[in-house]
Formats: structure tokens, sequence, C-alpha cells
């Protein structure tokens, strides 16, 4: 098949890094267009199958969404990656287009969105238009439309009249999203997107070679300049217990956010120790550290914690509260006995949490882990035309159970 995926990071990076792994799955068997219109995410070369389409960059800056090439006429530039999408929409002729998070957040590029939809259906009447969306689906700041709009739910309901399904990148045992409200929509559960380790890495037997048996700690911030507080914070927090037994000969490595600049990570160096604290650039084979390290420190962003679940470490989670699914997200982590969550702490408060985590046993779950691949089949099952497989796959997996849906109005309900 033919499918055309927009996937927009806007604060972060990680919308992309999430839907360049289901680009992947997907890849391996159909022809992907991933479309690439945030910060530029350091990475590989594409994964086979795919190819990526460069669109006019946008982000966000002071919570204000500007263009990367500092073009002075915001407009201008969404009225091009409209006009591009559309141009691209009517020479692939997709089978598939995926969404990802539309309607449930990005609705400052809304717009596009919209072009692109009715561009690929006048393409090709049979397309399938798929919203794909994390575990967390609450209203972000940026949500809340103009004077006059309508409430945010009624918006979300209305939107998804236009998909032909929703694949939530979760499992329902650890957080379901029915709440939103009447889904008029087909949902299903995919399980968590997560990478996976690359069989006797080459990178990562070195890492086990330079840490032996006395693994790192790691702290990390994802995307966002943002996670410089964070980083020093815990940089503090690591210098007030670095003498205690637990952390004797151990080593705190700090990864510094994707959108930090060379000024960032050298200032981030400068309040490093050179022996217990090391600095190391943004670095897209996080997972290879992950599985040497003893602990993770990070911010609560859905690419960390599926990375925590997927090498079973222990982890202190620090919420960013002024994003709408970390602090929710984290909560959940702590539910579960699977983190320490710290709110807002403060450096003394940081230390005790990692002193606490490092003398928890390793976390132990069954949450469903495969969800790039759950989210190829699924698609294939929506475009098969398989009504019956499609609600079946979800379901059968002992580790995915049955979903509630609303479907249409309020009291209407069917199980899938």
């Amino acid at each position: 098949m033919k499918i055309l995926s927009h996937v927009q990071s806007l604060t972060g990076v990680g919308h992309f890094v999430r839907g360049l792994e289901i680009a992947r799955a997907l890849g391996a068997r159909h022809d992907v267009r991933l479309v690439d219109g945030g910060w530029p995410v350091p990475r590989a070369s594409a994964p086979d199958g795919v190819t990526f389409v460069e669109i006019p960059r946008v982000y966000r800056v002071d919570g204000q969404l500007v263009a990367l090439d500092g073009s002075p006429n915001l407009g201008e530039v969404l009225r091009a990656r409209a006009a591009r999408l559309v141009a691209l929409a009517r020479a692939l002729r997709p089978d598939v287009v995926v969404i990802e998070h539309f309607p449930f957040s990005k609705w400052e590029i809304e717009g596009e969105f919209r072009a692109l939809i009715d561009a690929a259906r006048a393409a090709h009447a049979g397309v399938k238009v798929v919203c794909s969306v994390r575990d967390v689906t609450r209203k972000t700041r940026f949500d809340d439309g103009p004077a006059g709009a309508p409430p945010y739910a009624e918006r979300v309901r209305a939107a998804l009249a236009a998909f032909d399904a929703v694949l939530v990148h979760s499992d329902p045992r650890f957080l379901r999203i029915e709440e939103q409200g009447a889904l008029p929509a087909r949902l299903s559960y995919t399980g968590f997107v997560s990478r996976k380790l690359s069989p006797g890495a080459a990178s990562r037997r070195a890492l086990e070679d330079a840490f032996g048996s006395r693994r790192p700690v790691l702290a990390s911030a994802g995307g966002s300049r943002r996670g410089l507080d964070l980083l020093r914070m815990v940089m503090t927090a690591w210098q007030h217990v670095a003498g205690a037994p637990a952390l004797l000969g151990r080593q705190l490595v700090v990864f510094a956010p994707a959108r930090a600049g060379e000024p960032d990570v050298e200032a981030l160096r400068g309040l490093a120790d050179g022996t217990s604290i090391r600095v190391e650039r943004f670095d897209p084979d996080f997972l290879e550290w992950l599985a040497v390290a003893e602990l993770s420190v990070s911010r609560a962003g859905y690419n960390t914690c599926a990375n925590l679940l997927e090498i079973g470490r222990r982890a202190v989670l620090i919420p960013d509260l002024s994003m709408s699914d970390q602090p929710v997200r984290a909560r959940r982590f702590a539910a579960l006995g699977l983190a320490e969550v710290l709110e807002d702490p403060s450096p003394e408060a940081c230390a005790e949490g990692i002193l606490r985590a490092l003398a928890r046993p390793e976390p132990r779950h069954d949450l469903a882990l495969d969800g790039a691949e759950q989210t190829r089949r699924l698609i294939e099952a929506l475009c098969e035309g398989e009504a019956s497989s499609w609600s079946g796959r979800a379901a059968a997996r002992s580790r995915c159970a049955t979903v509630d849906v609303t479907m249409g109005t309020k009291g209407n309900r069917r199980r899938t």
C-alpha cells in the first residue's frame, strides 16, 4: 500500500520519534511517505520503505508558533505547507493517510490537516484516514481555539467524523481515553510503541566494556531546551549524594536535549566535576545506553517511558507540570509501582529519590509493547475491509482486553 503519514512535533521531538518507529514497521511491507516539518531530529538514514518528505518547518518558541527559517510571515509558511501536502496527496493517491494526534491536539495547524484529508479523498475515494494518538489525550494549553469556538471535547468529536479509525498507542490497562466522550470513529489500542534493542549492537557492547559492573545513572530531558533546568537540578542533586555508598564508583551521564545548542552543552559541561558526572549530546541511540544503565532520571514523556517499559529499568520520573500528558503518565507509573515520581522537587528531594530508586528491585510488568507492529496489522486489516478482523485483533490479545467504545450519541454503546 501507499501510506502518507503526517507527524508533527511542535515543542520537543517525541511525536516524530514515535511516528518514525511506526513508519519503520509500516515500511517493512509498504511504501511510506513520512512528512518531516518540525525541528530536525537527529537520526540515522530513513528506514527501508520510508521516504522523508520535507515541508517548511515550524515549531514553538515561548509558546508561539514560528518558522524555523526565520520567516516573519507565519501565514505564508502555513499556506506553503498545506499546498505541499495537497500536491503530495494528489501525486501519491495514498491508500492510507495517518495523521498523528489531531484532532486531540495541534489545532494551530488544523487547516493543513483538513486540506490533506480533502485532497487525499479527492484523489482516491477509497483512502482510509487514521488518527494515531498517544496514551494521554488531554487538552493542551494551545488547544482553546478562537473566541466563540465550541468547547474542546465538542470540537474533537466533530473533527473525528473525518477519520475512519483511531489508533491509541497504549495498553488499556495502563490508561484509557474513553473519558474523552463520544468517539465517532473506530477505536483500537495497539500497545505502546516502543523501540527495540538491536541484537548484539556494537555501541552497546562498547558501553558494557566501558562501565563494567558499575553501571551508569542516566539523566535526560527529551527534546526541548526547557529540559536544561531539570538537568542542572539533577546534577546538583547528584553532587549532594555522590559520596553515598550506593553511588560509590558510579557516574551520572547527562544527555543534553535535542534542541540544545553548543553553548547549552558547554554550560552543562561546566557544571560537571569531570569524574562523577559526564555530559553527552542528545543521542538517538539512547535505548542502547539505557540497556546498560542502573537507573534513569528523566521527564515523563511518552518515548522515554516506553523505553523504560521496554528495558525494565529503575527510574525517577520528574514530569514537566506544564505538559498535559506528563503528570498523568508519571502518576500511572507510580500507581503501578514502575517508578519513583517527584513533582517539582528540590535538589535535596531529587537526591533522596535517586537513592530510593536504586534500592528498589527492577520493575516488572506485562504491558503490551508491540504497538508499531500492531499498528501495521490494524491498518492492513482496515484496508482489507476485515471488520471482524479489526474488532478482534486487539481484543483477542490477552494483554489488551476488549475495548468499550462510545459510538455516536451518549448511551449508544457497543463493544469492539
